[in-house]
């Protein structure tokens, strides 16, 4: 915008022999932008304006660039996860379905062989993945691990070197439930782990007031184990952020 220190070009055409009635594009770009933060373009058209391409280079402070993220063999859809990755499914016949995602460098990971040629794709309530074929009139559900468990908060006792950790259930479960639970402590050299079907735990073993105190909690479902929820204490059972 004028007065915000960033370039502007306007475009504009009106020719309503041509059937435009309006067509205006603002790029913006700004001095401190870098190659992985591109300018950005807004396109605003009225009524009857038919789409348009229009290159955006030589711009005042910056160009526009295209950029590949990833090479991936015939991919025909894509959707995005509950958790931001981005999912897609590619193959010219049978499919596979995979995410991309910036924790790995955006390179593809397969997950699934969805067994059809795969049209739709979409993400559930419940993290779990969902793929539709017309061509052989199925829908089908890839399950995922489930989320980390969440709200861990740990106490003293019941008995004398004794802290009892407890945690809640994974808000997305990854469209099957959680059958047990990883639970670990480390106390100096002190490590000690626990595998449960409840949402708590009792570690013995523990020296109360000698230092920190380092938790760790992991779901596991039918599709994997999920990321590792963590909680650290001080030696006064105070959470260090």
């Amino acid at each position: 915008m004028p007065g915000s220190g960033e370039g502007l070009r306007r475009a504009r055409k009106t020719d309503h022999s041509e059937g435009y009635r309006g067509l205006e594009i603002h790029a913006t770009t700004s001095p401190a932008r870098t190659r992985q933060q591109p300018a950005w373009a807004h396109m605003q058209l009225t009524d009857r304006t038919p789409v348009a391409k229009v290159p955006l280079t030589g711009l005042s402070s910056g160009t526009l660039e295209k950029q590949a993220i990833v090479d991936v063999t015939s991919p025909n859809v894509l959707a995005t996860g509950l958790d931001g990755l981005i999912w897609v499914a590619f193959g010219s016949g049978v499919c596979d379905v995979g995410y991309l995602s910036p924790d790995n460098g955006w390179s593809l990971e397969t997950v699934a062989q969805a067994g059809v040629f795969a049209q739709g794709l979409t993400a559930g309530l419940d993290g779990s993945i969902w793929v539709s074929s017309s061509v052989s009139g199925t829908v089908q559900q890839i399950l995922r691990p489930a989320y980390k468990p969440i709200g861990l908060a740990s106490s003293a006792g019941p008995g004398p070197g004794e802290m009892t950790l407890a945690w809640q259930p994974p808000v997305i479960d990854g469209g099957t439930p959680v059958i047990s639970y990883t639970a670990t402590v480390s106390q100096g050299t002190y490590t000690k782990t626990i595998t449960t079907n409840d949402t708590s735990c009792v570690f013995d073993g523990l020296s109360l007031g000698s230092g920190p105190t380092y938790f760790t909690v992991t779901a596991t479902n039918f599709a994997g184990e999920s990321k590792t929820a963590a909680l650290q204490i001080d030696a006064y059972g105070n959470p260090i952020p």
